[in-house]
């Protein structure tokens, strides 16, 4: 199964996800340090096939997302902001699989917005 390129507007950058499937549970892939979207095209297929509807986000500064520029920044609580302006964009609650970084992310996500996270 090949995925959907998706672009969408967060926290003023425009980022780049993968998208499978068309569930109604939806998965969040969240990827870590200097990776990108397809580090889960081996597992993301699998999630769709089980009936998820899976996305995996391109992090700013990284794959097929827009950099930040100079004077911007890549912390932890960029992150958190990217998230805070994305997940509402893709469901009104989501699953948060991470690896590495992108694991760090979603648990500061998950405990700031913990009514959009249905499972970490």
């Amino acid at each position: 199964m090949e995925p959907r390129d998706l672009y969408l507007t967060a926290n003023r950058l425009r980022l780049h996800l993968l998208e499978w499937g068309a569930g109604e549970r939806v998965v969040l892939l969240l990827h870590g340090f200097l990776e990108h979207a397809h580090a889960w095209d081996l597992l993301a297929p699998r999630l769709a096939d089980a009936g998820l509807h899976v996305y995996a986000l391109d992090w700013r500064g990284q794959g097929d997302s827009e950099w930040v520029g100079a004077g911007g920044y890549y912390h932890f609580m960029d992150y958190l902001a990217d998230l805070s302006f994305l997940v509402p964009q893709l469901s009104e609650r989501v699953a948060l699989v991470g690896h590495s970084m992108g694991g760090g992310a979603a648990v500061l996500y998950a405990g700031a917005e913990p009514e959009r996270v249905t499972a970490l």
